[in-house]
């Protein structure tokens, strides 16, 4: 925590999720820049919260308890970024209302991976090729996933086509 708090400039990730257990809980991740010469861009996962629900106003408490107990100042928080789902986004009661409540020059990016897996889920409705596709990738994953033996078998291909290997 102490190389976060000597940066001049805090970015934070934040994703919510549910655990096996159904748990609601939030992920944070902090991006900070190191090094007193030579700056270099870290970026470091700092702990799982659990959440009484998702709401704006409990993800940002839940945030806001964080920052004071590493005690951080929220003017060195420049960047948030999330699934841009709108209890993180809303004008009004979203966490990024909240924190720009604390600092009105905050900027906001909607994660690209959130974005592809959306638009992604929303394509594959309307394009049956697409649906099947997926179908075929899941398919062959559980192919190779499920036994030692053609997963063993995968490798050695990949190695004699000098193709990357692929972690199933």
């Amino acid at each position: 925590m102490t190389k976060i708090k000597a940066s001049p400039y805090i970015c934070i990730t934040l994703d919510e999720t549910f655990d096996i257990s159904k748990t609601e809980q939030m992920a944070i991740y902090m991006t900070y820049l190191c090094g007193m010469t030579e700056k270099r861009v870290i970026s470091s996962f700092v702990k799982i919260i659990p959440l009484e629900n998702t709401q704006g106003s409990t993800i940002f408490d839940a945030v806001r308890k964080g920052v004071e107990y590493y005690n951080l100042d929220f003017r060195k928080i420049v960047f948030c970024g999330s699934d841009g789902a709108s209890n993180m986004t809303g004008n009004n009661i979203g966490v990024l209302s909240y924190l720009r409540f604390r600092n009105p020059f905050i900027l906001h990016n909607h994660c690209m991976n959130h974005r592809l897996a959306l638009t992604t889920s929303d394509i594959k409705i309307d394009v049956l090729y697409l649906q099947q596709y997926i179908d075929i990738l899941v398919d062959l994953h559980g192919f190779f996933a499920k036994s030692g033996l053609r997963n063993t078998t995968l490798k050695f291909y990949q190695f004699e086509e000098n193709e990357p290997e692929l972690a199933i």
